[in-house]
């Protein structure tokens, strides 16, 4: 078994313990307030006309909903799937890199053969 450690719930902020460092929320009640949460939140902003897409990459045909600092980010399943298992994070993916901008192995975020690059509202937005 792995190493016990100390993570604050995506959810309602509290700390809890786990083994598992892919989990990021403290309990099932947790997991369940958030996906109705996320549910509610994808239909308000597809009611509102807003295109849900990949905030990274832009992908739109499926997304999914990312918990991270209190803030909800829709992301396509590949980005999301990369950022829960470790191998990315949000800030290293908004800035184009795989890891955190301030590890020293950074490696640059590739969609097939270009760079991801980062889309708001269907226009892409070169600026950082």
């Amino acid at each position: 078994m792995g190493k016990e450690i100390e993570k604050q719930c995506a959810y309602c902020k509290a700390l809890f313990h786990t083994f598992d460092s892919r989990k990021n929320m403290c309990s099932p009640e947790c997991r369940h307030k958030a996906s109705m949460q996320n549910k509610i939140v994808t239909q308000k902003r597809k009611k509102q006309g807003e295109k849900v897409s990949c905030l990274i990459c832009g992908f739109y045909l499926v997304t999914d909903i990312h918990h991270e600092a209190g803030e909800i980010y829709n992301l396509c399943p590949n980005h999301h799937a990369m950022i829960t298992r470790g191998v990315a994070s949000l800030s290293g993916l908004l800035e184009g890199t795989l890891l955190n901008p301030d590890d020293d192995i950074a490696q640059p975020c590739i969609y097939g053969d270009k760079p991801c690059q980062r889309v708001i509202h269907g226009f892409v937005n070169n600026s950082k």
